[in-house]
């Protein structure tokens, strides 16, 4: 599969992790905070270079850097030999990195492992998303 459709694959798998939590958040009360993990990381970066971000400003960088870094990091599994187990295990160790890391990164724990429930949900959607660029990147090479 050539870079242009991996990227897409990447964006749509990217794409169904942001749209999941987003959604979850909403309505799930122990729902992973993915966007808070985002807003709290920009939230250091800019401190160090002596900007202070609004709250509408942070919150649509951080979705951005989410849908940028996820898509980069999906795509990957457009390009292995059997995309759809590469999605799944990709999504996996992202969304185990995630709640492994935050703490260890400053980031906080209660956004991805507030509750086991939570925990468990976090390395749930960065699994479809992984699984979801996967299939689209096999479906697209049997197309081909």
């Amino acid at each position: 599969m050539d870079g242009i459709r991996a990227l897409a694959a990447g964006a749509v798998g990217a794409a169904a992790t942001t749209v999941v939590n987003e959604v979850a958040r909403r309505y799930v009360p122990a729902a992973p905070r993915l966007d808070l993990l985002g807003a709290r990381g920009l939230n250091a970066l800019a401190a160090r270079a002596g900007l202070r971000l609004g709250k509408r400003a942070r919150y649509a960088a951080a979705l951005a850097g989410d849908l940028l870094s996820n898509g980069l990091y999906f795509a990957l599994a457009a390009r292995a030999w059997r995309p759809v187990r590469a999605g799944l295990a990709l999504g996996a160790a992202a969304g185990v990195g995630a709640v492994a890391l935050a703490p260890a990164l400053g980031l906080g724990t209660r956004p991805v492992r507030g509750r086991r429930s939570t925990a468990v949900m976090t390395v749930a959607w960065y699994t479809l998303g992984g699984l979801v660029a996967g299939w689209l990147a096999r479906a697209r090479a049997r197309a081909a």
